[in-house]
């Protein structure tokens, strides 16, 4: 009974952990938050070279005291592991990973030169292994095949009436005739 309690818990934790983990799309707004409890001293952004300290703000982001960074226009260039410095005491800080995912945005023109070469690519190959088939096709129907050599084209009723091919001598063929 308490698994069965402790398995429902975890799944509704998992859920709410993964619904609150939404993938933001590029050039959208979006908050990041710091995990753990501390000040907040600075983060250091994935792919910048220098750490940002609380109030920091420019053009793409800020950074707050409660330990979030707001990105006004999240990029393709800020998905990464972000590390967000928190101080545990006098001399002692703690360093907690952040993971962000960015989904970009589909171009504006779907029609481009690459999805026309894949196109065009897949279009070629469909046109050649339909010929393929059709080719192995009328080979199949007109390959060469020995001629049968039994009589079993010719006809059973001949003019001069039915053959049974079970009376085997004349007499037996005479008596038997169906021509009238």
């Amino acid at each position: 009974m308490r698994s069965h309690v402790l398995l429902v818990v975890l799944g509704a934790a998992l859920t709410a952990s993964s619904l609150a983990k939404q993938v933001p799309m590029e050039n959208t707004f979006y908050q990041l938050d710091c995990p753990g409890n501390g000040q907040m001293a600075y983060f250091l952004l994935h792919g910048i070279d220098d750490a940002l300290p609380v109030d920091f703000t420019d053009e793409e982001l800020t950074v707050f005291a409660n330990g979030s960074i707001i990105f006004k226009s999240i990029k393709i260039h800020h998905e990464g592991t972000h590390l967000c410095m928190r101080r545990q005491s006098v001399n002692k800080m703690r360093g907690h990973p952040v993971s962000v995912k960015v989904r970009p945005q589909p171009p504006n023109n779907l029609w481009g030169e690459v999805y026309e070469s894949q196109f065009l690519t897949g279009l070629v190959a469909a046109l050649v292994i339909s010929s393929v088939f059709a080719l192995s096709c009328l080979v199949y129907k007109f390959q060469w095949r020995p001629v049968n050599t039994d009589n079993a084209t010719e006809p059973i009723v001949r003019e001069d009436g039915y053959d049974n091919p079970a009376m085997v001598n004349a007499d037996d063929i005479e008596a038997s005739n169906t021509k009238m």
